[in-house]
């Protein structure tokens, strides 16, 4: 099977809840407030914890934003999804 866009499936690719997790897990393993991380990424703390406990799916630039606070890579914040 290709990876053409019509054969992909993005159920599999994207779960707003295990992102949140995600989220929750590095932050709390960095030691950070929702507030530290506020100043880290520029995204505001309702966000930030609307995202991690699943209220809602947090929009790609916001994630991003968060990600790169994380002095991460997006493939690094990725890699344990498959």
């Amino acid at each position: 099977m290709s990876n053409t866009p019509e054969n992909l499936n993005f159920k599999n690719l994207y779960d707003a809840n295990a992102i949140g997790k995600k989220i929750a897990l590095i932050r709390k393993k960095f030691g950070w407030s929702l507030y530290k991380l506020q100043l880290k990424s520029d995204v505001s703390r309702s966000i930030i914890k609307d995202t991690e406990s699943g209220k809602n799916k947090i929009r790609i630039d916001n994630l991003l934003k968060i990600i790169n606070g994380f002095n991460m890579s997006p493939a690094e914040f990725f890699q344990d999804f498959n």
